[in-house]
């Protein structure tokens, strides 16, 4: 027997027929991912290659529990639930979770070494774009001597915004909004400092972020969830240290990819969120790795506004 349900994709309003069993799969998929069932439908819309939706779901159900059960297990860029404790203790990554009454702001940090894993695929061709230049220069780019391949066309896709970490402090380091996904959030008329932003949760965690990697001149990847005065919202950040020519990082671009960005954070294809839980040896930095092939759309998070713990 079939059951029918309604479900919202991209702001229009379908149904989808389907067996009592994979109905049971979806909702389980969803809680495992943070997502609603509409979030869920939607990131399948965004990335099926299927003949029909309703076949593209089918797909997608059988090829999530396959990549569970296989030896070719894939973890999700956004990281693990704040409940997995064994997970946690990865040095890999770190996460952070901070609430204030109605607002909360998740997001997991992935390093370089993580970095050096990632497909050349997506958002991920600036990074190896950048791996390249600064090899090739000895130091770091500057942001002129970026403008040009992968990263060019982030900048035409209005993924891209600029950090100047000349201040002082890092709560006076000037944030230029430029992408849409940021534009979506909240209009932003010029550079603000990111202490002046009105998100305090999400100004802190920036402060600390783009402090470590003037620090460290290196870059890392970011998964945020947040939900602020009623919005939510959840994408994920590449920030690249840029410098002078004295090496001496004074700009930090950050590539930025949401749900409505194209493409699309769901869409594991093109943006290549997945990386190995373990590896078969240490990926050499001297040469990018070979892509790693992706098979379903699993990996970004959209944050419940009934579950406050996803974000």
């Amino acid at each position: 027997m079939l059951v029918t349900h309604n479900v919202t994709i991209q702001d229009r309003r379908t149904s989808i027929r389907l067996e009592p069993e994979l109905w049971n799969c979806l909702v389980d998929i969803a809680n495992t991912q943070s997502l609603t069932i509409q979030e869920l439908c939607t990131g399948i819309y965004l990335g099926h290659g299927s003949s029909s939706y309703t076949a593209a779901v089918r797909v997608f159900i059988l090829l999530y529990y396959w990549q569970q059960a296989s030896e070719r297990r894939v973890h999700s860029i956004i990281g693990p639930l704040p409940s997995d404790e064994a997970v946690h203790r990865d040095p890999r990554y770190r996460s952070s979770y901070t609430r204030d009454k109605e607002d909360f702001d998740r997001r997991t940090i992935w390093n370089r070494d993580r970095l050096d894993l990632t497909p050349q695929s997506g958002m991920f061709l600036a990074y190896w774009q950048w791996v390249m230049r600064r090899r090739a220069l000895g130091r770091l780019p500057r942001y002129d001597e970026l403008l040009t391949g992968p990263f060019a066309d982030e900048l035409a896709r209005g993924t891209v915004n600029i950090i100047d970490t000349t201040p002082d402090t890092p709560e006076g380091f000037l944030l230029s909004h430029l992408s849409s996904t940021s534009m979506q959030f909240k209009a932003f008329a010029g550079q603000k400092a990111i202490g002046d932003l009105s998100f305090k949760l999400h100004a802190q965690s920036l402060a600390q972020e783009t402090q470590e990697v003037k620090q460290s001149a290196e870059p890392h990847v970011a998964s945020i969830s947040q939900r602020h005065a009623g919005v939510n919202r959840a994408y994920v950040r590449l920030a690249l240290p840029l410098g002078d020519q004295t090496g001496r990082v004074v700009r930090i671009a950050t590539i930025v990819r949401g749900l409505r960005t194209t493409p699309s954070i769901f869409n594991d294809k093109l943006l290549g969120l997945q990386i190995p839980v373990e590896t078969r040896g240490q990926a050499a930095r001297s040469a990018p790795p070979a892509p790693i092939p992706i098979s379903s759309p699993t990996s970004a998070r959209i944050t419940d506004s009934r579950s406050p713990r996803s974000a």
